[in-house]
C-alpha cells in the first residue's frame, strides 16, 4: 500500500475532460434561457436629457455640486425627482400617471467636475422615453425659475418696504430740524438721524436697482433627449454571458459532484489514491475467448509486456506462484490471468496456468480442450496432476490445466490442503504459476488460495469495478496477511476475432491429444470419466 492521497491539480482538469459534454449542455441550456428571457422579460427604453445648471443668487460659483455653495447639485439632483417637478412633467407628457410612480423612472446623476445634471428617463418605448427625458429636463428649469422669480420678487418687496420705513422716518426727522431752534442740540440730533437716515435709503436703493428688472436664468437644456436606438434592458450581450456563465458555473459543479459520487475505477490514478500499486497503464486485454490466439497488440501489448516484468520483478528469484484477482469482473479476471500467462511464456518462462475458477473456466475458452481430467479431479485424488496438465501446441512453454471434466469444480474443494501441495508442486516445475480465481466479490477463493501462493495481483475493470470492490478485495487479502504484488486496470476488447484458438495437448511426455481421437473413443472417456466422478 502507498500513499495515494494527494489531489493534482490536473485530476480537476481530467474531471472536467471526461464530462465535458455536460458543461456543454449545461452551456447550451444557460443560452437558450438566456434567450427565451429575452424575448420574455419586458424591454426598458432609456433617454437622457443634460442640464446645464446655473446660479440664480449672488453668487455665480458652483463648487462641482459636492459643497454647500449657492448651487449645490447633489441638492438639485434631488430636486428633479420632487413631487412638484414631477407634477409639472406630467403636464407636459399629459400623463394620468401617479406621481411617485413617474418620479421612480427618473435617475438624475451629476458627471464629475461639472455643472451638469444628466437626467435619465425609463420607458416602456423608446418614444416614451425621450420624451420623458425631456418633459422632467423642461419641468425642472421652469420649477427653478419660478422659484427663483419668487425669491427675487420677495427680495424687492422688502428692500421696498425698508426704504418706505426709512423715508417716513426720514421726513420726521426733518420736521424736528425745522421746529428746532438753529444752533440748538435738538436741531443738531434731528440733523445727524436725518442724515443716518438718507445714507441707509441711498445703500438700500443700490441694492433694489439691480434686482428690478433682472431676468432670473435658472440653467439650459444642453443636449436635448434622443430617440433610443435600442432597449437598455435586457442587455442581450449581458444576459447571454450571464447564462453562458452560469451553464458553465453549473456544468463544472455537476460534473465534479458526478465525479465525487462516481466510485467506478477509470485508470491508474484511482487505484493509486485508494493506496494501491499500480504496476502500470491501463491494459486493453482481448476476450477470453480470443486471449489464447493474440494476448494483446499495440500499447495494450506494451502495456502487458510492462506488467509481466513488474510482476516478475516482485517474484522471488523471478519465479513463483501468484493469484490472478479481480475485484468484481470474473472475465476481466481471467483474460488478465490468460494474456499474462502467454506473454510471458512467450517471452522463454515455463508458464502453468491453473483454472481455479469456481465462476468461469477461462482455460476452456481461451485454448482447444478436450475433454480430460482437471483441478477438479486432482484434488478429488481421482487424477494425477500429470494427467490434468495440457500443453499448449502453438506456445511450448505454457501448460494449462483446466476445471475438470465435469465442471463441477467448487469452493469447498479448494478449502482442503490437497490445494497448496498441488502449487507447491507446480511451483518446483515451473517458473511461474499464475491460478485464475474467481472475483473477490462473488466469493473468497482468492483469499483461500493466496495463502498457498506468493501472492496476489489484483485486477479492476476500466469503467467496472468500484472503489468499494476494490477496498473490499484489499480487505480480504489482509486478514490473511496476503502479498499483494500490486493492482492493474484494465479494458476488456469484446471484438470477436477470426483466428481460431491455439489447441491443447496431453501432457507435456507426449501423450496424444483426446481431442484427435474418434468420436466413439471420446464418448468412452466421458463416461468413464463422469463414473469416476460419481
Amino acid at each position: 500500500m502507498t500513499d495515494g492521497s494527494s489531489v493534482e491539480f490536473s485530476d480537476y482538469g481530467e474531471i472536467l475532460r471526461r464530462r465535458w459534454w455536460i458543461i456543454a449542455v449545461l452551456c447550451v441550456i444557460g443560452v437558450g434561457l438566456a434567450l427565451a428571457a429575452l424575448q420574455v422579460v419586458p424591454k426598458t427604453y432609456s433617454a437622457t436629457a443634460l442640464v446645464q445648471v446655473k446660479s440664480v443668487g449672488e453668487s455665480g460659483a458652483v463648487a462641482n455640486g459636492r459643497t454647500s455653495d449657492a448651487v449645490n447639485l447633489d441638492t438639485e439632483a434631488q430636486l428633479v425627482k420632487s413631487n412638484d417637478v414631477a407634477i409639472r412633467a406630467r403636464e407636459i407628457l399629459k400623463s394620468d400617471e401617479a406621481v411617485r410612480d413617474l418620479a421612480k423612472r427618473v435617475n438624475v446623476t451629476v458627471p464629475a467636475n461639472t455643472s451638469v445634471l444628466s437626467i435619465a428617463f425609463d420607458a416602456d418605448n423608446a418614444a416614451g422615453a425621450r420624451d420623458g427625458a425631456q418633459a422632467f429636463a423642461t419641468a425642472y428649469l421652469a420649477n427653478r425659475k419660478e422659484v427663483a422669480e419668487n425669491d427675487l420678487a420677495a427680495q424687492i418687496d422688502t428692500i421696498r418696504s425698508q426704504i418706505k420705513s426709512l423715508q417716513e422716518s426720514l421726513t420726521e426727522s426733518n420736521k424736528r430740524i425745522a421746529k428746532a431752534p438753529s444752533g440748538s442740540a435738538e436741531r443738531a440730533d434731528a440733523q445727524a438721524t436725518s442724515t443716518a437716515l438718507s445714507k441707509q435709503i441711498q445703500d438700500l436703493s443700490t441694492q433694489l436697482s439691480p434686482l428690478v428688472g433682472q431676468d432670473v436664468n435658472p440653467g439650459t437644456v444642453i443636449t436635448a433627449a434622443q430617440l433610443p436606438q435600442g432597449p437598455s434592458s435586457p442587455s442581450s450581450r449581458l444576459l447571454l454571458a450571464s447564462g453562458l456563465a452560469a451553464g458553465l458555473l453549473g456544468g463544472c459543479l455537476i460534473a465534479f459532484i458526478t465525479a465525487r459520487l462516481d466510485q467506478r475505477i477509470r485508470d491508474r490514478r484511482d487505484l493509486e489514491r485508494l493506496g494501491l500499486d499500480a504496476m502500470t497503464d491501463v491494459v486493453s486485454v482481448p476476450a477470453i475467448r480470443d486471449a489464447g490466439t493474440s494476448p494483446a497488440s499495440g500499447d495494450g501489448a506494451e502495456s502487458l509486456r510492462q506488467l509481466r516484468n513488474a510482476l516478475l520483478a516482485q517474484m522471488p528469484g523471478r519465479c513463483g506462484s501468484v493469484i490472478v484477482a479481480n475485484a468484481s469482473d470474473v472475465e476481466a479476471g481471467s483474460a488478465v490471468s490468460v494474456s499474462l500467462a502467454v506473454t510471458i511464456a512467450r517471452s522463454g518462462a515455463d508458464v502453468v496456468l491453473v483454472s481455479a475458477n469456481t465462476v468461469r473456466c477461462a482455460v476452456e475458452q481461451a485454448f482447444d480442450v478436450p475433454v480430460q481430467p482437471g483441478l477438479v479431479d486432482v484434488l478429488r485424488a481421482q487424477a494425477d496432476l500429470e494427467a490434468a496438465t495440457l500443453t499448449v501446441r502453438e506456445i511450448p512453454h505454457l501448460r494449462v490445466i483446466p476445471a475438470g471434466a465435469d465442471g463441477s469444480l467448487a469452493s469447498d474443494l479448494l478449502q482442503g490442503p490437497r490445494v497448496e501441495a498441488v502449487i507447491k508442486e507446480l511451483a518446483e516445475s515451473a517458473d511461474v504459476v499464475i491460478v485464475d480465481v474467481a472475483p473477490t466479490s462473488d466469493n473468497a477463493d482468492a483469499q483461500t488460495l493466496v495463502t498457498a501462493s506468493d501472492g496476489a495481483l489484483l485486477v479492476a475493470t476500466s469503467m467496472k469495478t468500484r472503489r468499494n470492490e476494490v477496498l473490499g478485495a484489499v480487505d480480504q487479502l489482509r486478514h490473511v496477511s496476503a502479498r499483494v504484488f500490486g493492482s492493474v486496470v484494465v479494458n476488456v476488447n469484446r471484438e470477436r476475432r477470426t483466428s481460431a484458438p491455439p489447441s491443447a495437448t496431453g501432457s507435456r511426455h507426449g501423450q496424444r491429444a483426446v481431442g484427435d481421437g474418434s468420436a466413439p473413443e471420446m464418448s468412452k472417456r466421458v463416461a468413464s470419466m463422469a463414473a469416476r466422478a460419481s
